[in-house]
């Protein structure tokens, strides 16, 4: 999901089921003048924004060459984004050329002739990254780096862009590339849809082509067609340079303008708006992929955007529709994109293959009727507002984001300050502008229907859907009914309202008993982190500057501590307790939460604002500490993560390393899904979660940070109320985790070969390796596992810096070698998965099958070649640079902060952005790295996803 919402992908909670009956017909006007009367009420409610606030802030200007620049502060954050966006993209690709512009980003990130790949290298090597997009109507290029690297990151942008000189053989190796790109999005059957739908809605309008383009569009694409559309399009007059950083904003502008003001200007390229698409009647297609998965997906072609009003119309009814819409048996995913050209709003519901699909189609459609014939729940509407508003803001909260969000707004609206003011225009998107939207966008009876099946299942033809309004006995009762919800919303959002300026008075009343609370010994202040009697710690980050607070309760528990029995346990659990919490009064309070189970622990956060915590967080604690076991609502929820494990099990990639952890870990532990398998899941009863929560659940093995815009006082005062009440574990002293009792699996040792021995094996080869065919897929996924140190352990930072300089970046060992000089692979990198009783690396691509082994001998070879050659000192200094570059943006975001701040007190560790850690990293040595080097070569495993050999 890209960070703002004119291209969007996002999946919706389930929503309630509304019964349908009769009522008096005197009762309506009397409901009519109540609900009047509270709706005026509610209306004056101040909704509380930042945003005038923030248009203060930002600086928009134009350079004298046309370049428009936008500067923004992201004070503190120690991080720099600077984005360069072009008013072209896809939608102006010649139609015997599809995919230039998308080729172009590739070369253009690849750099000139005389200096390839250098950009890449520079912007890492000092800890940062670089990477671009391109979309229908724009393309997209963005640095993320330290601030005292932002005036180069701005002239590296400048050269980069302006730069026509590519050479014929990175030409070449970049079309290997981009056609294992274009494979990897059929092999996906999301983005397959996607694409299809396009292709069907627009036929040859430029509106539908696929943007990486077609096998032959890209074989076809020269040199000279490449520095023909970057002079017509990468013009000063078409750009615009957005930089969000901790830094001078003068200077900063001084420094575009030397960079960028320096380009020569050409004439301002025409840019043709492709047509829209002729409304034709309804049509219905059917594709073939290999899954126990069935995906039905109802799309329409939509405008081009207007205005900003326009803009947030459209957008407040794709998040509707995803509410009103959802079905019972599967999963509502909403995909649209809203931008100068015409678009395409896409539904696809995804449900199991024994679910009749006819049926699931005729309900859908039914729904959409009743919406278009204007029943819509006012609570619906608030909630979709409120949605899409959540994403917006909490897209401000890193650079990189905010700078996008900027961009986006400058290129769609010819405004940056627009993102700053949407907000209020979804806030006044109203019902009847809402209802005309959406007769206008997504009739039944133009509606492109395209069906997903497994290839063995017969795919009959639909018959047509009966999609009477029923008798007026049935509308009338579904009139009122939506009527009385409406009202009993109203009222709701009002008592709302008051719930939070009562339990705000009551955390300030709890807040003036500080002293009583120190006093009586209920609480005791250990340098950051408070300590409650019950042995409870809290750690508090206040941060003025945000207008957010997130409170994690991060629990020391996780896939670690359940066996093979219990897979899933540890999520099931998580997910249960907050399970009904959005559904309540909640979300009105402007909250909202999430949960996480790890390996080693497991986190539930409360998401809310200054205004909103008070009233929000004693909610969010009781739901965690004193759950209501109701097994009718376990029945809901496990029908819910059944649905995702089913999900989960059709992604080649996962499938590979849930493959690759069993080889490395054996049965249970670190070995067993997150969210469990069927079986699993479906086992567990009530009992067992009490159990769970009884044993892990208990205040010596849990840590609650709060951050954000609070008041000290208030929060703890708040927390320790709660909190205390919280009996201790019988048996446990001092912070003894009851997660000691691990049961991480059969864990290898990486560590028996002594450092500094010699090499024990010459041609090393894998301790196992698992072979899985899978049906419908183009590309292999091929992983391989080295077992590593927990993250407690002093070579921790070493094994990081190794995984550096073998995967992590694209100027890493195997980016260079297997994409930038050979072009095998699109998708390729790796990562260490950090665990208390022993890590793992894991290097990963996705290839043609005939160059697995290809990858794999890559591997081996470069880690070889380090035990017996080691790396440039300059190569060491970059590896190094990235991962502490990582760390920084990792921890961005003073929610981040907290929650890894919470996991060092939670283990016991530090690697706290200011802490011991970043200088182990500094300190890592040479022979730090060959040693370590040689321990993964003594045992590493395989894990491969093929695709299967048709008889």
């Amino acid at each position: 999901m890209r960070p703002i919402g004119h291209d969007m992908s996002f999946k919706m909670p389930r929503a309630g089921l509304h019964k349908r009956f009769t009522a008096p017909k005197a009762v309506l006007p009397v409901c009519l003048v109540i609900l009047l009367g509270l709706a005026i009420y509610a209306s004056n409610v101040k909704i509380g924004s930042a945003d005038n606030e923030w248009q203060n802030r930002v600086q928009v200007s134009v350079l004298d060459n046309g370049v428009q620049v936008v500067l923004a502060p992201a004070v503190g954050s120690g991080l720099s984004t600077v984005n360069v966006w072009i008013k072209a993209g896809a939608a102006q690709d010649p139609p015997d050329r599809q995919g230039l512009a998308h080729y172009l980003e590739h070369m253009v990130l690849k750099g000139p002739e005389q200096s390839p790949n250098q950009a890449r290298n520079w912007v890492e090597s000092r800890g940062g990254y670089i990477n671009a997009y391109t979309y229908s109507d724009y393309t997209e290029y963005h640095v993320v780096i330290p601030s005292e690297h932002t005036h180069l990151a701005i002239d590296l942008m400048a050269d980069l862009v302006t730069s026509r000189n590519f050479s014929h053989p990175d030409m070449e190796t970049e079309r290997s590339v981009v056609l294992r790109e274009r494979d990897r999005r059929e092999d996906d059957p999301s983005t397959n849809l996607w694409d299809n739908s396009g292709l069907l809605l627009f036929g040859s309008n430029s509106s539908g082509f696929p943007i990486v383009g077609t096998v032959e569009s890209i074989q076809s694409i020269t040199r000279t067609d490449l520095a023909q559309w970057a002079e017509r399009f990468y013009v000063p007059g078409n750009m615009t340079v957005v930089v969000v950083g901790d830094g001078d904003r003068a200077s900063l502008l001084e420094q575009v303008k030397s960079s960028f003001g320096a380009i020569e200007p050409g004439p301002l390229p025409t840019v043709a708006i492709p047509a829209m698409a002729t409304s034709g009647d309804y049509r219905q297609h059917t594709l073939e992929h290999a899954g126990e998965l069935e995906r039905l997906v109802l799309a329409w072609a939509v405008p081009a955007l207007q205005d900003l009003e326009d803009l947030a119309t459209k957008e407040v009814l794709a998040y509707l529709l995803s509410w009103e819409l959802d079905h019972e048996h599967g999963t509502t995913n909403v995909d649209y994109n809203l931008t100068l050209s015409p678009g395409l709003l896409m539904l696809e519901f995804e449900f199991p293959n024994y679910i009749d699909s006819g049926a699931v189609r005729d309900d859908v459609l039914t729904d959409l009727a009743y919406v278009l014939s204007g029943h819509v729940y006012r609570e619906h509407m608030a909630l979709a507002k409120k949605w899409l508003i959540d994403d917006l803001v909490s897209r401000r909260k890193t650079s990189v984001d905010f700078a996008d969000q900027l961009g986006r707004f400058a290129i769609t609206t010819g405004d940056p300050l627009d993102a700053l003011a949407y907000i209020d225009l979804i806030q006044r998107v109203g019902k009847r502008q809402l209802l005309a939207m959406a007769r206008e966008l997504v009739p039944v009876e133009s509606r492109l229907e395209l069906r997903l099946v497994d290839k063995d299942d017969e795919a009959g033809e639909f018959v047509a859907a009966d999609l009477h309004s029923g008798p007026w006995e049935e509308t009338w009762a579904l009139s009122f009914h939506r009527m009385l919800d409406d009202m009993r919303f109203v009222v709701s959002n009002v008592g709302s309202q008051l719930s939070v300026r009562t339990m705000k008075l009551v955390a300030w009343i709890r807040s003036m008993q500080w002293s009583m609370f120190l006093a009586k010994g209920n609480l005791l202040e250990e340098e950051d982190v408070l300590i409650l009697d019950n042995g409870m710690r809290i750690l508090l980050l206040p941060d003025s500057a945000t207008n957010f607070v997130e409170v994690h309760v991060l629990v020391g528990t996780g896939i670690g501590m359940e066996t093979a029995d219990e897979a899933g346990i540890s999520r099931f659990t998580n997910d249960f307790l907050l399970y009904w919490l959005d559904d309540d009064h909640f979300r009105r309070l402007d909250a909202s939460s999430t949960t996480e189970a790890g390996f080693d622990s497991t986190s539930l956060t409360l998401l809310a604002t200054e205004t909103s915590w008070p009233a929000a967080l004693p909610l969010f604690l009781k739901y965690i500490l004193e759950p209501e076991w109701i097994g009718w609502q376990m029945e809901g929820h496990r029908s819910d993560v059944v649905q995702k494990i089913r999900a989960r099990d059709e992604i080649p990639f996962e499938a590979a390393r849930l493959q690759l952890r069993t080889a490395l870990f054996g049965e249970g532990g670190y070995a067993n899904p997150r969210t469990g398998t069927i079986e699993t899941v479906s086992s567990f009863s009530i009992k067992d979660m009490i159990r769970f929560h009884g044993k892990f659940f208990v205040p010596e093995n849990m840590v609650v940070v709060a951050a954000g815009n609070f008041e000290p006082k208030l929060m703890a005062a708040t927390l320790a109320h709660t909190l205390s009440k919280l009996n201790p574990a019988v048996g446990l002293s001092g912070h003894e985790l009851v997660a000691a009792e691990s049961k991480a699996g059969n864990l290898p040792d990486p560590f028996r070969v002594p450092a500094g021995s010699e090499l024990a094996e010459a041609s090393p080869q894998a301790v196992a390796r698992t072979t899985t065919d899978w049906e419908g897929i183009q590309l292999a996924w091929i992983l391989m596992g080295f077992p590593g140190p927990g993250i407690a352990d002093d070579d921790f930072a070493t094994f990081l810096v190794l995984n550096s300089v073998l995967g992590r970046g694209s100027s890493s060992r195997l980016f260079a070698h297997f994409r930038e000089q050979d072009g095998y692979a699109y998708d390729l990198g790796s990562f260490v998965t950090w665990l208390k009783h022993g890590s793992f690396m894991t290097l990963y691509a996705q290839v043609l099958p005939g160059d697995i082994d290809q990858f794999v001998n890559t591997a081996v070879a470069e880690v070889h070649a380090i035990v017996t050659e080691g790396i440039p000192p300059e190569e060491l200094e970059a590896a190094i640079a990235r991962e502490v570059g990582t760390h920084l943006r990792y921890r961005e975001w003073i929610g981040d902060r907290a929650f890894h701040q919470g996991l060092d007190v939670l283990y016991g560790i530090d690697f706290d952005v200011d802490g011991d850690f970043l200088t182990k990293l500094e300190n890592v040595s040479m022979d730090g790295i060959r040693d370590m080097a040689q321990r993964l070569l003594v045992e590493y495993y395989v894990s491969e996803i093929v695709p299967a050999v048709s008889p």
